[in-house]
């Protein structure tokens, strides 16, 4: 958008939003924030969007409070924790660690404050799990390995009692499932290498399960892919070459499949090159330079495509330095987590 066409679209919402306070339309008026805060956020305006945002949480909860089974407030809420959420997500993958710090622990704060007051809320109690990884995910990247452990834990404390009252709920297996790969890559950072081939193991075991339950999805496929990735990195380290071969290739024929399904996915691309590579890598340790050599450089041809997509990406960006590719694929961060299909 113009810059001249966004004022003109900002002065004509703030208009609006006049008008619906003076004829006392709340629900239009929660609309218009929201539209006002989604605005500024494509705009990059992020700190604008986050008041904007926090604003509308704050006048929806005091709406809640009056009449607490409106469907149409409630949805408001919830679509502008996912805004904050989301917008965590975007500075974290964008390398704006202390912006997304902000964003996620806003939202931790408001979760925190909500459970005080109803402890039972198994979908807040979820809320917090997911906000959790994702701040253990920021801390790691920032160096704060201690804090992201602990993290990790507490997400993994309420998904697990979460499960206990539900057994069957697939969502919750899942959100174990990524927690426990995320661990791994923690315990393997910090050389706890038994701790991290058990947390890969239980990932792995839980995904696996889970792809048996529902045999077609792909977000089941790619996951049961991931930790095959990360466990045959760790097999690979500890000198287990044969093992961790075997996990990179079953890895690759998962990546192979899903995007015959759907060509132009960059996250399996990208995933696919990880692996690429650390085949590649281990390949050469086993003197079988020729076929080393293949892996390696389709591994940087994709890398290099997909940060064509993404051009800001700081995982993209490490992944085509020579010095820089990261072997183990990037820890789960729950998108558009307060939509509980995911």
């Amino acid at each position: 958008m113009q810059k001249g066409k966004f004022k003109e679209a900002l002065k004509e919402l703030e208009k609006a939003e006049e008008s619906a306070q003076k004829a006392k339309a709340d629900d239009i008026f929660l609309s218009l924030q929201t539209i006002k805060g989604h605005l500024m956020q494509t705009l990059g305006e992020h700190e604008e969007a986050l008041k904007i945002y926090s604003l509308a949480i704050k006048a929806t909860e005091d709406l809640l409070s009056k009449d607490p089974d409106n469907e149409y407030y409630q949805s408001s809420l919830q679509m502008n924790f996912d805004a904050i959420f989301t917008l965590g997500n975007l500075s974290h993958s964008k390398g704006h660690f202390l912006e997304a710090k902000d964003f996620y622990e806003l939202n931790l704060s408001i979760f925190q404050q909500i459970l005080k007051t109803d402890p039972e809320n198994v979908t807040y109690q979820s809320y917090l799990g997911t906000t959790l990884n994702n701040l253990g995910n920021l801390f790691f990247d920032m160096g704060h390995i201690e804090e992201a452990k602990q993290k990790y834990e507490e997400a993994l404390d309420i998904y697990e009692t979460l499960l206990k009252k539900d057994t069957e709920n697939i969502e919750y297996q899942s959100y174990i499932g990524k927690t426990f790969n995320n661990l791994g890559n923690l315990l393997k950072s910090t050389a706890h290498i038994e701790e991290a081939k058990e947390s890969y193991e239980k990932a792995l075991d839980i995904y696996e399960k889970l792809l048996k339950t529902v045999p077609k999805s792909v977000a089941y496929q790619s996951d049961v892919a991931t930790a095959l990735n990360n466990l045959g990195m760790l097999l690979s380290d500890i000198g287990r070459t044969e093992e961790a071969k075997e996990k990179y290739e079953k890895a690759l024929d998962i990546y192979e499949t899903l995007l015959k399904k759907d060509t132009g996915n960059i996250a399996y691309q990208s995933d696919a090159a990880v692996t690429l590579n650390n085949l590649g890598n281990l390949l050469k340790n086993l003197d079988r330079i020729e076929e080393s050599k293949q892996r390696c450089e389709k591994s940087l041809e994709m890398r290099q495509k997909t940060l064509k997509t993404d051009p800001q990406n700081i995982a993209y960006q490490s992944s085509t330095s020579p010095t820089g590719s990261r072997n183990h694929l990037a820890s789960f961060r729950f998108q558009n987590t307060f939509r509980l299909n995911v």
